[in-house]
């Protein structure tokens, strides 16, 4: 009788223990369940937080080369402006350079004529001065333009109506091949000739 009671309770606690046992792997089967699921849902976020950053990083790379492109070109933009500023400055200091030395010739120039003055008296008309500039040039006479050509005997002055011609030697005054009855005293004349290779 004892030994059929021992077996009895040796195959229920062998039962038990496999209850238990079943029951522990089924609990331990849906925490692994769950941890593969939350470990899925981590790796998915994962996945997406890597793509965005990506995305991101590949968006300030544009902004970077955009901004790098527009650092070269105004870089560039700058170089030119420089350049072009740089020729003008050159031009404008060229031009400088030219017109002082203009300046300078006409200075010389006017320093270096010759004036020729003519005191011209008429027996019945008041005198008259007239004074030309001793080379052959267009020049105001008695406040008309004319052509001025000195010559070796005598100086010759013409305007779109009249000649003048006045005699070097004798002094006599003719418009348009006639006298006109004055007579010219010349000073600085042979200062004048000297100059233009007329004496």
């Amino acid at each position: 009788m004892k030994t059929k009671r021992f077996v009895s309770f040796v195959g229920l606690c062998f039962l038990l223990v496999v209850g238990f046992s079943g029951q522990v792997g089924a609990a331990d089967e849906k925490k692994l369940t769950a941890m593969e699921e939350q470990v899925t849902q981590m790796k998915m976020m994962v996945e997406s937080y890597t793509s965005m950053l990506s995305s991101f990083i590949a968006e300030l790379k544009t902004l970077k080369e955009l901004k790098d492109q527009e650092e070269t070109a105004y870089s560039e933009k700058i170089g030119e402006l420089s350049i072009r500023l740089d020729k003008l400055e050159t031009a404008v200091s060229n031009l400088e350079s030219k017109v002082n030395e203009q300046s300078s010739e006409e200075d010389s120039a006017a320093q270096s004529v010759e004036y020729v003055t003519l005191d011209c008296e008429h027996s019945t008309q008041p005198a008259i001065q007239l004074i030309l500039e001793g080379k052959n040039s267009s020049q105001k006479v008695f406040g008309d333009d004319a052509k001025v050509t000195f010559l070796k005997d005598k100086v010759v002055m013409k305007t779109d109506d009249f000649q003048y011609l006045i005699q070097y030697e004798s002094g006599s005054v003719f418009q348009n091949g006639e006298s006109v009855g004055f007579t010219c005293k010349f000073e600085n004349l042979d200062s004048v000739l000297t100059s233009l290779g007329l004496d």
